[in-house]
């Protein structure tokens, strides 16, 4: 290909990016509250309290305004004592690694406090700077991956306006960064196939960006480790191949390095094993039928809904039916794609719960699916085809329904069907229906909790001087709440109950089945 076809593909590369980077941004000024996670994001990197996101606030009465003063974090002169106990403690937090909690720690040091307003705006500008990377990290793989350069904006393109993309950025967790490992490591994993392929030896460079990507995988996510076993495993495979036994020892010498130095960075690293969910992924993937099948489904929304949308697939599938020039395709981008998504669909079922978060790390190398089948066209073809899919992901970007991760679920059982159209989660627009409690502050809140995670994203909402009566009862009865009632003498008040706990109170009875149906106003009498 020419410089100046070069070029121009690197002006629309350009163009690509600003407009991923103002789909973001408009995204974020939509937000009007975050994910519980996203709020214990701050609990955890703060030292607000010393046990991080194991905090169980004691029973008693507190006015919005006391329990803001525990929870949201005003203080940024001890940033040193936070990053200790990140380091040593993690929050209390077994199931993450601690390395996005140290930069969320450093970037929001200059924030004067971290209420909702401030937490969407640091939290996602962090994302904002992790999507940078992995857009410069993306063009770097796809201009190693096609010979046909004026493929790889529609390549940018499929790999970051989708909604999963967006979603994750919206996220004030670890998952955009997540996606940002992930791409640094498939770029380190290909530059060092194609120099064992031609016969090249590895460089000082190669091997400093294979640690350093295996390293921020390492501790970005437990669940990445997946990823590095099976692209190491390949190239110790592709090693043995060539008869170039002297570099698989320099593999495993880095990979021994790189878990050295994540348990000198993270002393805790293997306290996942041990960490509650680890029973949660076991009886999950031991589950009945019903189970599995609602699973395979939720799946399925996850790539219809996010990366594969219908009129997308449509559009690829006419395009690929067009007659092709000589073929450029690699056994390196079909191992790609088809390990990926191999690896999508074992994350859905070992996964805790098949959520978009899990498995949206997965998305930007499954998302070279789209390129890979175009890349063959002639190029008016491909670069008909490839506008077209462009538009339909910029208008979801857009344009999507903001459907979040708890409703869907939800959607699934009642109608048996699976919902096919483009959605975006963590924007959380017109979820009053959890807040109600704000709507008559002079009405007291008896709260009965499970856990932190009840409760904190709540407290961004609370009114300074309105009551709220906290009683760590699980699991609960009716009787425990008539007998909280008579106790403070409660006439017209709310009442919080956690998910999937019935009650019957003076012939009212209601179900909570989700955190978004756990408020009621009642008049006791």
């Amino acid at each position: 290909m020419s410089c100046e076809a070069v070029k121009k593909s690197k002006i629309v590369c350009l163009v690509v990016f600003i407009i991923c980077l103002f789909v973001r941004i408009y995204q974020i000024n939509r937000v009007e509250s975050v994910h519980i996670d996203s709020a214990l994001t701050s609990t955890i990197t703060y030292s607000v309290n010393p046990k991080g996101v194991t905090y169980y606030i004691p029973q008693g009465e507190y006015t919005g305004r006391q329990l803001k003063e525990i929870f949201i974090p005003k203080h940024k002169d001890n940033i040193s004592a936070d990053l200790k106990n990140i380091y040593l403690k993690n929050g209390n937090d077994a199931l993450h690694p601690n390395l996005y909690y140290f930069f969320f720690r450093v970037f929001t040091h200059s924030a004067p406090n971290l209420d909702l307003q401030n937490l969407i705006k640091y939290g996602c500008g962090l994302n904002l700077i992790f999507f940078s990377f992995s857009f410069f990290l993306m063009y770097k793989l796809l201009d190693e991956l096609f010979s046909k350069k004026d493929i790889i904006p529609f390549g940018l393109c499929v790999a970051f306006l989708n909604t999963s993309s967006i979603s994750m950025t919206l996220f004030v967790r670890s998952y955009e960064m997540q996606a940002t490992a992930v791409i640094f490591f498939v770029y380190a994993f290909v530059k060092l196939i194609k120099k064992i392929n031609i016969g090249e030896k590895f460089s000082k460079s190669d091997v400093l960006i294979l640690f350093s990507s295996s390293l921020f995988c390492m501790l970005s996510a437990y669940l990445l480790n997946m990823v590095l076993g099976i692209l190491y495993a390949s190239i110790i495979a592709f090693l043995m191949l060539k008869k170039r036994f002297r570099d698989i020892l320099t593999i495993f010498v880095v990979g021994i390095f790189t878990m050295l130095c994540s348990f000198l960075i993270y002393p805790n690293y293997y306290a996942v094993l041990f960490a509650s969910k680890m029973g949660e992924i076991n009886s999950h993937t031991g589950s009945d039928g019903m189970l599995s099948a609602l699973k395979f489904g939720y799946c399925r929304c996850l790539l219809t809904s996010h990366l594969f949308y219908i009129y997308s697939i449509i559009i690829l599938i006419i395009g690929s039916f067009f007659k092709s020039e000589m073929k450029s395709r690699t056994y390196l981008q079909t191992f790609l794609i088809i390990a990926f998504f191999a690896l999508f669909s074992v994350l859905c079922y070992i996964s805790p719960f098949p959520l978009l978060r899990y498995c949206s790390p997965m998305f930007p190398i499954m998302a070279l699916l789209y390129p890979y089948i175009l890349q063959n066209k002639t190029f008016i073809v491909r670069t008909i085809f490839s506008v077209l899919i462009a538009m339909t992901m910029l208008h979801a970007s857009i344009f999507a329904k903001n459907v979040e991760e708890f409703e869907k679920p939800d959607y699934i059982i009642q109608t048996g069907h699976f919902y096919n159209l483009p959605t975006i989660q963590n924007l959380f627009i017109g979820h009053d229906k959890k807040r109600i409690f704000t709507q008559k502050p002079e009405y007291p809140v008896l709260f009965f909790y499970n856990g932190i995670e009840d409760y904190v994203d709540l407290i961004y909402f609370m009114a300074d001087e309105q009551k709220y009566i906290f009683y760590n009862t699980y699991p609960l009865s009716t009787s425990d709440i008539i007998q909280a009632i008579k106790k403070h003498n409660l006439k017209n008040f709310y009442l919080a109950i956690p998910t999937n706990t019935r009650i019957n109170i003076n012939g009212y009875t209601k179900r909570s089945y989700n955190a978004f149906e756990m408020f009621y106003e009642l008049n006791f009498k």
